[in-house]
Protein backbone atom coordinates (compact mmCIF):
# COMPACT_ATOMS: atom_id res chain seq x y z
CA UNK A 1 0.00 0.00 0.00
CA UNK A 2 2.89 2.38 0.97
CA UNK A 3 4.16 2.02 -2.69
CA UNK A 4 0.55 2.39 -4.39
CA UNK A 5 0.26 5.87 -2.80
CA UNK A 6 4.20 6.74 -3.86
CA UNK A 7 3.16 5.76 -7.12
CA UNK A 8 -0.22 8.25 -6.65
CA UNK A 9 1.93 10.82 -5.27
CA UNK A 10 4.40 10.68 -8.81
CA UNK A 11 1.13 10.42 -11.01
CA UNK A 12 0.56 13.81 -9.25
CA UNK A 13 3.83 14.97 -10.80
CA UNK A 14 3.46 13.64 -14.03
CA UNK A 15 0.37 14.89 -14.43
CA UNK A 16 1.23 17.99 -13.43
CA UNK A 17 4.31 18.45 -15.32
CA UNK A 18 2.22 16.97 -18.48
CA UNK A 19 -0.16 19.82 -18.24
CA UNK A 20 2.55 22.46 -18.13
CA UNK A 21 4.06 21.35 -20.88
CA UNK A 22 0.61 22.34 -22.54
CA UNK A 23 -0.31 18.81 -23.95
CA UNK A 24 -3.54 18.53 -25.41
CA UNK A 25 -6.38 16.21 -24.72
CA UNK A 26 -4.82 13.02 -26.25
CA UNK A 27 -1.34 13.72 -24.79
CA UNK A 28 -2.35 13.52 -21.91
CA UNK A 29 -4.43 10.24 -21.65
CA UNK A 30 -2.06 8.21 -20.62
CA UNK A 31 -0.75 10.04 -18.25
CA UNK A 32 -4.69 10.73 -16.67
CA UNK A 33 -4.92 6.80 -16.80
CA UNK A 34 -1.86 6.46 -14.91
CA UNK A 35 -2.98 8.40 -11.93
CA UNK A 36 -6.56 6.93 -12.22
CA UNK A 37 -4.69 3.54 -11.88
CA UNK A 38 -2.51 4.78 -9.16
CA UNK A 39 -5.79 6.21 -7.21
CA UNK A 40 -7.78 2.78 -7.47
CA UNK A 41 -4.50 0.75 -6.25
CA UNK A 42 -3.75 3.16 -3.15
CA UNK A 43 -7.03 2.59 -1.89
CA UNK A 44 -8.65 5.96 -4.01
CA UNK A 45 -10.92 4.15 -5.80
CA UNK A 46 -13.41 6.87 -5.71
CA UNK A 47 -10.91 9.12 -7.19
CA UNK A 48 -10.28 6.90 -9.87
CA UNK A 49 -13.84 6.78 -10.83
CA UNK A 50 -13.88 10.80 -11.17
CA UNK A 51 -11.13 10.33 -13.64
CA UNK A 52 -12.34 7.50 -15.39
CA UNK A 53 -15.58 9.03 -15.62
CA UNK A 54 -14.23 12.42 -17.33
CA UNK A 55 -11.91 10.09 -19.55
CA UNK A 56 -15.09 7.97 -21.09
CA UNK A 57 -16.58 10.89 -21.79
CA UNK A 58 -14.08 12.08 -23.98
CA UNK A 59 -12.14 8.86 -25.00
CA UNK A 60 -15.36 6.53 -25.61
CA UNK A 61 -13.97 4.08 -27.53
CA UNK A 62 -10.35 4.06 -26.22
CA UNK A 63 -10.00 -0.13 -25.10
CA UNK A 64 -7.47 1.41 -22.32
CA UNK A 65 -9.96 3.63 -21.17
CA UNK A 66 -12.97 1.61 -21.58
CA UNK A 67 -10.88 -1.05 -19.10
CA UNK A 68 -9.70 1.14 -16.84
CA UNK A 69 -13.11 2.61 -16.04
CA UNK A 70 -14.23 -0.87 -15.30
CA UNK A 71 -11.48 -1.85 -12.99
CA UNK A 72 -12.60 1.91 -11.25
CA UNK A 73 -16.41 1.04 -11.24
CA UNK A 74 -15.84 -2.19 -9.96
CA UNK A 75 -13.04 -1.10 -6.71
CA UNK A 76 -16.34 1.28 -5.96
CA UNK A 77 -18.38 -1.38 -6.27
CA UNK A 78 -22.42 -1.30 -5.36
CA UNK A 79 -24.98 -3.21 -7.13
CA UNK A 80 -25.30 -0.46 -10.15
CA UNK A 81 -21.37 0.37 -10.32
CA UNK A 82 -20.98 -3.31 -11.12
CA UNK A 83 -23.66 -3.67 -13.30
CA UNK A 84 -21.70 -1.10 -15.44
CA UNK A 85 -18.90 -2.49 -15.26
CA UNK A 86 -20.15 -5.54 -16.75
CA UNK A 87 -21.03 -3.51 -19.45
CA UNK A 88 -17.95 -2.15 -20.34
CA UNK A 89 -15.95 -5.60 -20.18
CA UNK A 90 -19.24 -6.82 -22.19
CA UNK A 91 -18.63 -3.82 -24.59
CA UNK A 92 -14.97 -4.95 -24.88
CA UNK A 93 -15.31 -8.62 -25.39
CA UNK A 94 -17.78 -7.45 -28.33
CA UNK A 95 -15.44 -6.07 -30.22
CA UNK A 96 -14.25 -2.00 -30.50
CA UNK A 97 -13.26 0.08 -33.52
CA UNK A 98 -9.90 0.33 -34.70
CA UNK A 99 -6.91 -2.61 -33.99
CA UNK A 100 -7.20 -5.45 -31.66
CA UNK A 101 -6.30 -5.41 -28.12
CA UNK A 102 -5.97 -8.84 -27.28
CA UNK A 103 -4.19 -8.69 -23.70
CA UNK A 104 -7.39 -6.66 -23.01
CA UNK A 105 -9.51 -8.61 -24.71
CA UNK A 106 -8.32 -11.21 -22.16
CA UNK A 107 -8.91 -9.82 -19.37
CA UNK A 108 -12.20 -8.36 -19.97
CA UNK A 109 -12.77 -12.26 -19.85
Amino acid sequence: EARARTASALADMLVGWARDQGYDAQAMLPHQLVLARSRRLSGQPAEALAITEDLNRSFADSAEVIAEHAEALFAVGGNDNLLRAAGLYDRMISGLPGPPYPALWWNAW
